[in-house]
């Protein structure tokens, strides 16, 4: 995913519908890429999140008709997906359920895609824990059927 994101972030086309975006959302203005747009996001421990919080708040309202938008939100949760892809995998094997990582990794982008549909357009305090906490409940239900199958 981050070689495809480097694709497709660095592309005339994604910093010309960047530009588009500034005429809706002002606090893009600024940025050269929607790389850049990624970066400010995906803020480091430690470092101040104001920024963070109102450029995810206005990519999530972009995100409501635009693909690409969704698509660097999805981009921001990699890391969340990684994990979570990880802890599925071991609850499912403890629970001898045999899963193929193809259909794991699947199921947890979904769940990561279906989040960030249900919040695009909507105004949260803190988007990227909502994000996360819906991709999480999502996968969990997920998992919990296919225990319940197995069983």
């Amino acid at each position: 995913m981050r070689e495809e994101w480097s694709a497709i972030a660095g592309g005339n086309w994604s910093r010309g519908r960047l530009r588009q975006w500034v005429g809706a959302e002002p606090i893009l203005d600024g940025f050269a890429s929607p790389g850049e747009v990624l970066e400010a996001i995906a803020v480091p421990i430690g470092e101040s999140a104001e920024i963070s919080v109102e450029v995810t708040r206005a990519v999530l309202r972009l995100a409501v008709d635009d693909p690409l938008a969704s698509r660097l939100l999805l981009q921001v949760m990699v890391p969340i997906v990684g994990k979570e892809c990880f802890r599925s995998l071991r609850i499912l094997r403890a629970a001898g359920v045999a899963v193929d990582d193809a259909e794991l990794v699947t199921m947890v982008l979904g769940a990561a895609g279906e989040a960030i549909a249900s919040l695009a357009g909507l105004h949260r305090v803190y988007p990227l824990r909502v994000l996360r906490t819906r991709m999480l409940k999502r996968v969990e239900r997920r998992r919990d059927q296919l225990i319940d199958r197995a069983r």
